[in-house]
């Protein structure tokens, strides 16, 4: 258990800082608000205490989990995508897009 806070500051909340749950005139919070009074229930173990996380756990590349978890390389994602596009909508000769493509959209040379 940590010792910097007691279980009181962790399960009690303070009420005076929020807006009644039932307001005759706000129309919303009449059919919103509870009918019958609040149950407290206690708190089990895991809910008081758990596992504590700082900066310190975080790496250079935890943000970006695609290349957090690759193995050696660039993502190839983007690529096999342009090659989908050219291979179904590339026709030089097509009305929809004369003299181009929508494998352009890729803003990268495409191999022939």
């Amino acid at each position: 258990m940590n010792d910097k806070w007691s279980p009181r500051e962790v399960i009690h909340r303070d009420y005076s800082s929020h807006p009644p749950a039932y307001a005759p005139g706000y129309k919303t919070s009449v059919l919103r608000s509870p009918k019958n009074a609040l149950i407290s229930l206690q708190n089990s173990l895991s809910e008081i205490t758990g596992p504590v996380f700082s900066r310190d756990d975080l790496g250079p590349l935890d943000n970006d989990l695609i290349l957090n978890y690759a193995k050696e390389g660039l993502p190839i994602g983007r690529a096999d995508h342009c090659a989908r596009l050219r291979a179904r909508w590339f026709w030089p000769t097509d009305e929809k897009h004369p003299g181009g493509s929508l494998a352009g959209q890729c803003r990268r040379p495409l191999p022939t």
